[in-house]
């Protein structure tokens, strides 16, 4: 294809697929079945991080990736990242930071009654989301919204901060 097309002038841009690795049917083979044991458990109720982990271990085992993958394929500062996000969540709701900000947001969607909430909300979490990482903006206005959205359907606000959250393409930050 390459070689027929790469000054072909319908096509801006043709180049070679460039693998790392040949496909390996073994390592295939072990790799999906790992995966659709490790997803089994799961449905059974079983601990995630210790599927997890087991996940790993069979892989490593079988020889489908080594330490030095499995360190190239974690992002660290995205994992903390994470797991920062989710402490100040839990500190919006401890402090009382959920509850008052969760108010003003009540109290400026008032007028407009639940759709005017929603909008509010969705529109607070884009702006949050393209600051912050979507999880991030998850946990910290999770709190906020349960606040703001007392008496009503906790499902449509969970609904909205799960769209607005993965909205952050609309922003022009």
């Amino acid at each position: 294809f390459v070689n027929l097309y790469k000054h072909d002038s319908r096509f801006a841009i043709v180049s070679p697929l460039v693998t790392k690795q040949p496909f390996n049917p073994y390592k295939a083979t072990w790799t999906m079945l790992v995966n659709f044991g490790y997803l089994a458990a799961t449905i059974a109720g079983k601990d995630l991080l210790m599927c997890i982990l087991v996940a790993i271990i069979l892989l490593s085992l079988a020889k489908c990736i080594n330490g030095d993958q499995l360190r190239a394929s974690v992002n660290l500062q995205v994992v903390l990242a994470m797991g920062a996000s989710f402490g100040i969540g839990k500190a919006m709701e401890v402090s009382g930071a959920s509850k008052l900000v969760g108010g003003w947001l009540k109290s400026a969607a008032e007028p407009s009654g639940d759709l005017g909430l929603y909008f509010v909300s969705y529109i607070a979490t884009v702006i949050l989301t393209a600051v912050v990482s979507n999880s991030a903006a998850v946990t910290v206005m999770y709190p906020i919204l349960r606040t703001a959205s007392e008496g009503r359907n906790i499902h449509a606000i969970a609904t909205l901060l799960m769209l607005g959250a993965s909205a952050d393409f609309m922003t022009p930050i």
